[in-house]
């Protein structure tokens, strides 16, 4: 598995509001039928570094042998989509932060 990772940080209104209000539920189990294939190259910061390292999921059962990427460059999400998103996501989705246990953490340059 591979995992793409973008942190967002809370701000003004920006254009990961609009991918949500295009593709997700407005309210759980409420379903939307979409025409478009979303474009998640749209979500990409501009500069393309990203940290990399070997992990496991987040979610039980915690898999492992996962390629993590997280983008070094954050971006914008107003606190209404924050608001959103906890509302549409399941209960205990996540886990802490775990030990590096001997992984290493790589810095790659913009692609």
């Amino acid at each position: 598995y591979t995992v793409i990772s973008l942190l967002g940080v809370e701000g003004e209104e920006a254009e990961f509001n609009e991918f949500l209000n295009v593709f997700l539920p407005l309210k759980p189990g409420e379903k939307k039928i979409i025409s478009d294939t979303p474009d998640l190259t749209t979500l990409f910061p501009e500069d393309t570094s990203y940290f990399s390292y070997a992990g496991s999921l987040t979610t039980p059962p915690c898999t492992e042998h996962v390629n993590w990427i997280i983008f070094k460059d954050q971006f914008t999400i107003s606190e209404e989509a924050i608001t959103f998103l906890k509302k549409n996501m399941p209960v205990n989705n996540y886990r802490n932060e775990q030990p590096l246990n001997g992984r290493i953490v790589k810095l790659i340059p913009p692609f």
